[in-house]
């Protein structure tokens, strides 16, 4: 469980409603801007998230919860529909993103760390939104769409253009089709990176992340994601991912980029593509710094 949320949650009295619900997930919301959600516990920890344990025989999408359901506390926990979620259950976790490698070694073994990143998402990454970016094949009008405005974004923040870069990420928030679309993904992955301890990025690039997410017009599951990643949370593969390439031998990255390439049908191909822009920017950002 999102230790930030526990006190939400089972802490005090709570009210929400089901806003969807899915084999592996139950979104839930107490607001407009608060979303949260019991996953699968086969599933990485995540920002406002509880992992609850769920029967093969009985997947979350059939235990009678429906969207509109009252998600209320109880002495033990949380009533989701009919359904219980019992405090002592789950367990606290959260998200602390390695720092950027400060000096030219630690940056130069991260820079062989992207390639293999790059060749994983190239070699097992999901087709329809933007792996393209990455492998620059785009084939359908939707992934050239995604391929020009990713290109965009990623130039104006490399640039450290504030103002083009809200333009252009404007751009690209809710292209694509899902809970998260492409370009939110995109961006979300971005963000992480943007917020890496110790970066190259400034207040300024935080500043315009902050700015997106807050007026994100996309869905409410894609926009409570852009909220989190604007301040650097992510879930735990990411976070993984990332401890991978600054500190772990070529094996572990390659597993850990498979992890978070298998999310969703193409969310963990495009977080992915975000990422590797991300890191690729911030390693240039640093070496226009040393010089």
């Amino acid at each position: 469980m999102d230790a930030a949320i526990g006190d939400a949650l089972f802490g005090r009295l709570f009210r929400g409603r089901v806003h969807s619900v899915f084999a592996q997930a139950v979104n839930f919301a107490a607001s407009r801007t608060r979303l949260y959600s019991l996953v699968a516990e086969e599933l990485d920890d995540a920002p406002g998230t509880v992992r609850v344990r769920v029967s093969q025989d009985r997947p979350l999408d059939n235990l009678g919860i429906k969207p509109g359901d009252a998600v209320i506390s109880t002495a033990g926990g949380l009533s989701c529909g009919s359904v219980p979620v019992l405090a002592a259950n789950v367990r606290p976790w959260s998200p602390a993103l390695t720092p950027f490698p400060s000096t030219p070694a630690g940056r130069r073994r991260l820079a062989a760390s992207l390639d293999i990143f790059i060749n994983a998402i190239v070699a097992y990454g999901r087709e329809g939104g933007l792996k393209a970016f990455i492998s620059g094949d785009a084939r359908t009008l939707m992934e050239k769409r995604l391929v020009e405005r990713a290109a965009a974004v990623v130039s104006a923040f490399a640039a450290g253009s504030p103002d083009e870069a809200l333009t252009t990420g404007k751009g690209l928030i809710g292209l694509g089709t899902g809970l998260t679309p492409s370009g939110d993904d995109f961006l979300a992955g971005m963000m992480v990176i943007i917020n890496m301890p110790a970066g190259p990025f400034d207040r300024q690039h935080r500043k315009v992340a902050a700015a997106l997410a807050a007026g994100a017009e996309t869905g409410t599951v894609s926009r409570a994601m852009l909220r989190h990643a604007a301040r650097g949370r992510t879930r735990a593969g990411v976070v993984a991912l990332l401890e991978a390439m600054t500190d772990r031998p070529p094996h572990d990255v390659a597993a850990a980029a498979r992890k978070v390439l298998c999310s969703g049908a193409t969310s963990g191909t495009d977080l992915a593509a975000g990422i590797a822009a991300g890191l690729s920017a911030g390693l240039e950002l640093a070496g226009e710094e040393e010089e």
